[in-house]
């Protein structure tokens, strides 16, 4: 069995008058408090499709940090659970990589990122001359972004409309292709069943790549 993890919304620090600035993750229009290793775990997941083994590792590796001030820690299993149940993070499951992403992302909402000029301005001095970063990676910031031609058409999808991953996935498929769906009971024949299929899975990697590269964020239905 194949099971696979995304970070849902996007991380921020609130601050509420008389209370010192806490981390939370923004979903929505709620925003939820978090402990630190919580923040953690979310963090590695975030803008990273991975499995729970890869997860444990890092984390236990990462947490060691947190636990090093004095405090206990939530364990791996129980940090993951909290951020599951909260839907801070979702899980997808499958017997094939292929079934695990599409059940993570069908029911969740692509939301693309638009970073403006002055942002990209910003980060590239912040990075060059505060973090001291070499200016042969400040300057990727300013790269324009490359897409596939699936990257494209899903990128394209989701400027123009807030659509499920299910709901692209249905745009992209062609009139064709959804009536030889509707027929996978009786006349569906086998090279059509593969067209279908090989067009789902592209669209989802498309959508996965968006992720994995952090020019989108992911929401709930």
């Amino acid at each position: 069995m194949v099971v696979y993890y995304a970070a849902l919304g996007h991380a921020a620090i609130v601050r509420q008058p008389g209370r010192e600035p806490q981390p939370a993750v923004i979903r929505g229009d709620q925003d939820y408090h978090v402990m630190p290793e919580e923040m953690l775990l979310w963090s590695l997941i975030y803008g990273h499709i991975c499995h729970t083994k890869e997860l444990n590792e890092i984390y236990d590796k990462e947490s060691a940090a947190i636990a090093a001030g004095g405090r206990s820690v939530l364990s791996f299993k129980e940090c993951l659970s909290r951020l599951l149940q909260r839907r801070l993070i979702m899980s997808g499951s499958g017997y094939s990589g292929e079934a695990a992403l599409y059940e993570l992302l069908c029911n969740t909402v692509l939301i693309p990122i638009h970073i403006s000029p002055l942002q990209k301005l910003t980060g590239f001095f912040h990075l060059t001359f505060f973090k001291r970063y070499p200016l042969r990676i400040t300057i990727h910031l300013f790269d324009r972004q490359k897409f596939s031609q699936d990257e494209r058409c899903v990128w394209q999808l989701i400027n123009r409309y807030r659509l499920s991953t299910a709901e692209v996935i249905a745009e992209l498929i062609s009139p064709t292709d959804k009536k030889a769906a509707l027929m996978a009971g009786s006349s569906f024949d086998n090279n059509s069943a593969a067209a279908f299929t090989s067009l789902k899975n592209r669209a989802l990697v498309a959508a996965a790549n968006l992720y994995n590269r952090r020019l989108l964020i992911l929401d709930i239905l």
